[in-house]
């Protein structure tokens, strides 16, 4: 007879249900089915409630022989050579289903603390990109405005006494969006030779930048392009490709409108 099929047989002298010996042991009526189907095998401690509900010691309900004494007239115990065989059983049998307990408790902690923490970690993994994302948005201009909105350049021709002749060349812009640390700078770049130089853009009344610098003539064309800061970010929009400047006229492409 197995273990389950034992539990069952004292179970039904009993008269109770499955359910009913689940309530007892504090397991479902489904794990007791489990243990008289043999399809699996009660905890240790799950064993020796058993037992005492049974009225019956463990060694009774794991089947376990006990030796019995003998008396004047009665045949003796097993043969010699079986003795050692049932006293070995009964020495690891306890400590066998003891360590199964523990290795099968040990294999579910593993196996809920590997989700457990993997679902974490995922989590934790989200939560940065998306704290990533909100520092980006809080230090980047809004994305859905243009860097710029609307540039112009205009010039000036001077021809001093001394017989220097050039053009004041202005360029003003409106950001696209005004934050207390914006900053705007005008690169100058000549494509002949790659030679450049930066003009600090002043702010103006209604959120209007401008700034200007000092052109010979003989320097075009150049590109001019607006850096704009905002914290420890710089982003770059050109504006204008300066072709030719002559007095009282300049000619340009504008730029800053290819993104719009």
């Amino acid at each position: 007879m197995t273990l389950g099929q034992r539990i069952q047989e004292l179970r039904k002298q009993l008269d109770l249900s499955q359910e009913t010996l689940g309530e007892k042991l504090g397991v479902s009526r489904q794990a007791v089915s489990r243990w008289e189907m043999d399809g699996a095998v009660p905890e240790v401690d799950k064993l020796i409630a058993m037992s005492r509900l049974f009225g019956v010691d463990l060694n009774d309900l794991l089947q376990v022989d006990q030796p019995r004494p003998t008396g004047e007239g009665e045949a003796q115990g097993p043969a010699p050579e079986e003795a050692p065989l049932r006293s070995a059983r009964r020495r690891w049998l306890l400590p066998a289903l003891a360590l199964l307990a523990l290795i099968l408790g040990l294999t579910a902690l593993t196996f809920s603390f590997g989700r457990m923490a993997g679902a974490l970690s995922d989590r934790l993994t989200v939560l940065e990109a998306r704290v990533a994302e909100l520092e980006a948005q809080a230090e980047a201009p809004d994305s859905a405005a243009p860097l710029i909105t609307d540039a112009w350049v205009s010039s000036r021709w001077y021809a001093y006494a001394q017989g220097i002749q050039g053009t004041t060349i202005t360029v003003s812009l409106t950001p696209g969006e005004l934050r207390e640390d914006l900053e705007l700078t005008l690169s100058y770049v000549r494509d002949s030779d790659g030679y450049s130089r930066e003009h600090e853009f002043i702010r103006e009344a209604g959120g209007t930048y401008r700034t200007s610098f000092f052109s010979a003539g003989g320097d075009c064309p150049f590109t001019l392009t607006a850096l704009i800061s905002t914290g420890d970010r710089t982003y770059t929009q050109p504006l204008f490709r300066v072709l030719s400047v002559e007095a009282g006229t300049i000619l340009y492409d504008e730029l800053w409108r290819e993104g719009l």
